[in-house]
């Protein structure tokens, strides 16, 4: 399982390519600049996937059924929150998969896009906040 560290450093990756994909989206002004957001979200998106999978099949499980029951019932509350994120994402990139089509309905999009953006910003943050820093203070060390 990664560290905390690492986990980290790959929340402050994903912040800067959500801040790009923002960015470009908010440049959008005719066609030709969906190529570029298209670019961005998928620069994204591998990040995304990897670091997804990482926690919804690594982390969230060992900390849901650790043996540390503040750590287990935050873990389990933000699982319930954003546990379907990463296929919300994947739905999303599905909807999207091409600057034609993203182009053909921009304000749908960057609604869309804005949404789902937020989101895994928020749950990065909140995993952070709840989880990270109490791994961090050493309760997993204390319960063991």
């Amino acid at each position: 399982m990664p560290t905390t560290a690492t986990l980290r450093r790959q929340h402050d990756e994903m912040a800067r390519l959500i801040d790009r994909c923002m960015l470009v989206i908010d440049g959008y002004r005719s066609r030709g600049d969906a190529y570029p957001i298209l670019v961005e979200l998928n620069r994204l998106a591998g990040r995304v996937r990897h670091h997804f999978a990482a926690e919804d099949e690594g982390l969230f499980p060992a900390l849901i059924d650790g043996p540390e029951s503040e750590l287990s019932a935050r873990a389990a509350a933000l699982w319930d929150q954003y546990g379907a994120l990463a296929h919300a994402f994947e739905d999303f990139l599905r909807i999207w998969p091409s600057s034609a089509v993203i182009a053909g309905n921009f304000l749908t999009f960057k609604v869309e896009a804005t949404l789902i953006l937020h989101a895994i910003a928020e749950r990065t943050a909140r995993e952070e906040e709840l989880l990270f820093r109490l791994i961090e203070s050493g309760v997993l060390n204390r319960a063991a």
